[in-house]
């Protein structure tokens, strides 16, 4: 809002400096200059038409971007499912979503391993069951709808399918370097309506633990963040 009405106040400081300065140059310079100033403004003119349209370029292709909240978080059997609801507030869509968690050391050290998995859409049948259905894609204004994706055969750091691990295996593994505590950061990888490749952050965290088995907790801020203390990290 500032930066539109600044521009506006440019804008009419040079119309009127234009307009004071039109009965100087005919004194200073007569007809030949006003020949001159007409050529300027001119020019000025075709600048000031070509950065308004890309101002509204990029207003309207903000517009057309989607913008993507998750809602409710869930992990299941060892980790193993991983449940999220995915609402999309903006106004294009989101596809080829993938789910990606990258793990933290208590220090903020890391990401020390990533893991990711294509989301599927979850259906509702009209008998009240659920079906898993292939689609990893939400349209503008859905909201809380249900994604999930599976960390056994479907969550890893490597490439290939066949050598990727499990979410579980990979937590235990770091815990086994002597570490206590360790966290995760939620994103969702995904493109837009440009074919473009963006990544969303959620604003909440994962603390894993392992005192006697390996648990989760889910913070609503990120331990990370500049405005969180690092002491609190372990708390």
């Amino acid at each position: 809002m500032r930066q539109s009405r600044l521009h506006w106040i440019i804008i009419l400081l040079g119309v009127a400096v234009f307009l004071a300065s039109i009965p100087l140059v005919f004194w200073e310079f007569g007809q030949t200059g006003l020949n001159a100033l007409s050529i300027v403004s001119s020019t000025l003119l075709t600048i000031g038409l070509v950065v308004l349209y890309w101002q509204q370029h990029r207003v309207l292709r903000y517009q057309q971007l989607p913008q993507l909240e998750i809602s409710e978080f869930n992990m299941f059997g060892n980790f193993e499912i991983i449940q999220v609801d995915i609402s999309n507030v903006g106004g294009g869509p989101a596809t080829s979503m993938t789910f990606r968690i990258d793990i933290y050391e208590l220090s903020g050290e890391g990401p020390l391993q990533t893991t990711q998995g294509r989301l599927r859409r979850i259906e509702s049948l009209g008998d009240g069951s659920e079906k898993k259905t292939r689609a990893s894609s939400i349209r503008p204004s859905e909201i809380n709808i249900s994604f999930e994706t599976e960390s056994k055969g479907a969550l890893g750091s490597g490439a290939r399918t066949q050598n990727q691990k499990s979410l579980a295996s990979i937590v235990a593994k770091e815990f086994e370097k002597g570490r206590d505590v360790l966290y995760g950061k939620v994103l969702i990888e995904y493109h837009d309506k440009f074919s473009q490749e963006n990544t969303f952050e959620a604003d909440f965290a994962l603390k894993f633990t392992r005192p006697d088995e390996l648990e989760y907790e889910v913070f609503d801020f990120q331990p990370w963040a500049d405005d969180n203390q690092q002491p609190a990290l372990g708390g």
